[in-house]
């Protein structure tokens, strides 16, 4: 035991020193893990994109306008072609037989209309069999289609403003965007096209797509940002 001297004050407490269990331990806090304000976990700045890939699937909002227009067209022509043959039969008019098939022009536009114009896309990326399904849908269901492209061979994906198409609704103007998928064999595949980027669809499907596809596929385009 050491004896340390007396202070020049007899009524002052006397002076000691902090037993601790070893002399060559360090305090708590000389030990950042030991101190919960000192120590801080490793944050990880720029994170990846996942490298191999995630099940994702982006549908393009539903083109209304082709939708009614289709619609209207085939109600309205074979509407007024089937009136105007039952008031044939039923007066004995031959003559509105005949002219009943003026009214189908209407019917036929509708048709090549729904069998041309898609009504909506779908990009289904299934990374668990490596493949990524386009689907163009249109009103006339048989004309649908779909491809399928392998993972691999997509080396770049465009996401960029579609000049070729334009919208304006209630005076407001709205611009489309396009999807094309660039694969190594020189091929470009246009997954979609001509649909109406209001309220951000173009960078929705940008990031769905993005977070998607592996970390290897580039992505060019004014819209991949």
């Amino acid at each position: 035991m050491t004896d340390f001297p007396l202070p020049n004050n007899p009524n002052a407490a006397p002076y000691y020193q902090p037993i601790t269990n070893d002399y060559n331990t360090p305090l708590n806090n000389e030990y950042p893990q030991n101190n919960p304000n000192m120590y801080q976990p490793p944050i990880q700045v720029n994170q990846p994109y996942n490298s191999s890939g995630a099940n994702a699937i982006y549908r393009s909002p539903l083109n209304c306008i082709i939708c009614v227009i289709v619609t209207m067209f085939f109600i309205m022509g074979t509407g007024i072609a089937v009136l105007m043959v039952y008031l044939g039969i039923s007066s004995g008019d031959t003559n509105l037989l005949f002219i009943a098939l003026f009214p189908l022009l209407f019917t036929l536009i509708s048709c090549i209309m729904g069998s041309l114009m898609s009504v909506y896309f779908s990009i289904n990326i299934q990374a668990t069999f490596g493949t990524i399904i386009i689907s163009k849908k249109k009103m006339c269901c048989c004309f649908s289609k779909k491809e399928i492209l392998q993972i691999d061979d997509v080396q770049q994906v465009i996401v960029q403003t579609d000049h070729s198409t334009s919208y304006e609704i209630n005076g407001v103007s709205y611009s489309a965007f396009e999807i094309i998928f660039k694969l190594r064999d020189g091929r470009e595949v246009k997954g979609l096209s001509g649909v109406i980027d209001k309220n951000g669809e173009g960078r929705k499907a940008f990031v769905i797509i993005r977070n998607a596809l592996p970390q290897n596929i580039a992505f060019g385009g004014n819209l991949a940002y």
